[in-house]
C-alpha cells in the first residue's frame, strides 16, 4: 500500500519512475528542452530505463499496461513506447527537430502493437549481437524483429554487441566477418548507423576497446562493410591477411 522505490526493479537497483505521471511527462520534456537548447549542435537525448528491468512502477495505471501473453521481448513495449511517443510529441512543439532516443531492449525489444506508426522525432535503437547469427533461426528471428520496427518507423539504429572476448576466453578468436557482411547488407536502406559495444569499463579502468587483438578484426570489417555493404568479404581478408601480417599471411589466414 506504500510507494516502494528501493527494492529491486532493475539488474542495478533501485525503483522504476511512474510513467502514468502527467508531472512526470512535462518534467522530462522541460529538463530535454533545456539541454538542447544549451547544446544546440545536437539533435538527440537519449532516454531508457535502468539496466535490467524486472518490473515497472506498481501504481493503478501502470501496473495493468504489463502485458505478460506479449512474451519476454514484448510484456512492456506498449507500456514504455506509448510513454515515449508522448514525450517525443511533447518535446516537438518546441523543438522540432529535437529527437527522442531510446533502445529497443529486453522487455520493451518487440514493436508496441498499440501503435501505427511512432512519431517522427523518435528514434528506435534495437539490441542485437550479429554475432549470433550462425544460429540462422536466431538470424532470422531477429531480421523479422527489424522488418516489424521498420513498419513503425524510419529511425532505425542498432546497439551491437562485439563482446565476445570477455574473461574468462579474452584470448580466443571469435571472427565473424561473413556475419557481418550479410548482416550489414540486410540493414542497407534500413538502419541509420550503429553504436557497437566493444569496450570494457569498471572501477578505476580507462574505457577502451576490450582486447583489441582478438577484436579488431570484426570492428576493422564492419567499418569497411558500413562503408560498402556489398564488399567482397574474402578479397577484404586477403587484402588484411597481406598487409597486415606480410610473411605470416598463410598460417595467420589459417589462425583466424
Amino acid at each position: 500500500g506504500e510507494r516502494d522505490f528501493s527494492n529491486l526493479c532493475c539488474i542495478t537497483g533501485g525503483g522504476q519512475l511512474c510513467l502514468s505521471n502527467a508531472a512526470l511527462l512535462q518534467q522530462m520534456a522541460t529538463d530535454i528542452r533545456a539541454y538542447f537548447d544549451a547544446n544546440p549542435i545536437q539533435r538527440f537525448f537519449p532516454i531508457a530505463p535502468n539496466d535490467g528491468m524486472t518490473r515497472v512502477c506498481g501504481c493503478d495505471q501502470c501496473a495493468p499496461q504489463v502485458e505478460e501473453d506479449k512474451g519476454k521481448h514484448g510484456h512492456f513495449s506498449n507500456y514504455m513506447w506509448a510513454f515515449v511517443n508522448r514525450l517525443a510529441a511533447e518535446v516537438a512543439r518546441t523543438h522540432p527537430n529535437g529527437m527522442i532516443g531510446t533502445i529497443a531492449y529486453e522487455g520493451y525489444l518487440d514493436p508496441p502493437d498499440q501503435i501505427e506508426r511512432l512519431h517522427p522525432n523518435v528514434a528506435v535503437m534495437i539490441c542485437q549481437s550479429r554475432g549470433s547469427f550462425a544460429d540462422t533461426e536466431q538470424r532470422d528471428a531477429v531480421h523479422r524483429r527489424i522488418t516489424e520496427w521498420h513498419k513503425k518507423t524510419d529511425n532505425i539504429y542498432l546497439w551491437e554487441y562485439y563482446r565476445y572476448n570477455l574473461p574468462p576466453f579474452p584470448w580466443g578468436p571469435a571472427p565473424y566477418p561473413h556475419l557481418i557482411r550479410e548482416d550489414l547488407g540486410f540493414l542497407k536502406g534500413i538502419g541509420k548507423g550503429e553504436f557497437i559495444e566493444s569496450e570494457s569499463w569498471g572501477p578505476g579502468q580507462e574505457a577502451r576497446m576490450h582486447y583489441p587483438t582478438m577484436q579488431h578484426l570484426n570492428l576493422y570489417v564492419t567499418a569497411k562493410c558500413l562503408w560498402d555493404a556489398d564488399l567482397d568479404v574474402d578479397a577484404l581478408l586477403t587484402d588484411y591477411y597481406t598487409g597486415f601480417y606480410g610473411p605470416a599471411a598463410g598460417p595467420m589466414r589459417a589462425f583466424w
